[in-house]
């Protein structure tokens, strides 16, 4: 049985809220279904690490409100949603990464794909995520 994962990505321009980046083409999301550096990171379906960023739930000034809307104002509020959580792009380059998992995707997303999308170079990135299982 799989694990659905939701990703969003969001930027905030110095000094504005805030806002959902839509500018990453689909096919360059980190959705791969190797749950190995998902545990690493949000700790999802592995126990052989210690996660970084997991169940930090997500910031109150997230510019992706819909989610919270599903569920009558509260993302929590529903029985196979879980490890709500969130990752900047600052806190994506400073991650240590296991060898076994430098082939990944997610590695790759992260080391060599995310800090050179468009418009990243001034402005605060982060990158929200949930899973259902």
């Amino acid at each position: 049985m799989g694990c659905d994962i939701d990703v969003l990505f969001e930027i905030k321009n110095p000094g504005e809220d805030w806002k959902p980046y839509e500018d990453l083409p689909e096919q360059l999301y980190p959705d791969e279904r190797n749950y190995e550096p998902w545990g690493f990171l949000f700790g999802v379906r592995s126990h052989e690490y210690d996660p970084l960023f997991e169940n930090r739930g997500w910031p109150e000034d997230n510019a992706h409100k819909q989610w919270e809307e599903k569920w009558d104002g509260d993302p929590y509020n529903t029985p196979t949603w879980h490890n709500f959580s969130y990752m900047t792009l600052d806190e994506a380059k400073n991650i240590k990464w296991p060898e076994e998992l430098k082939g990944s995707y997610f590695y790759i997303f992260c080391e060599y794909i995310w800090p050179r999308l468009k418009g990243f170079s001034k402005n605060e990135f982060r990158m929200l995520v949930r899973f259902n299982s």
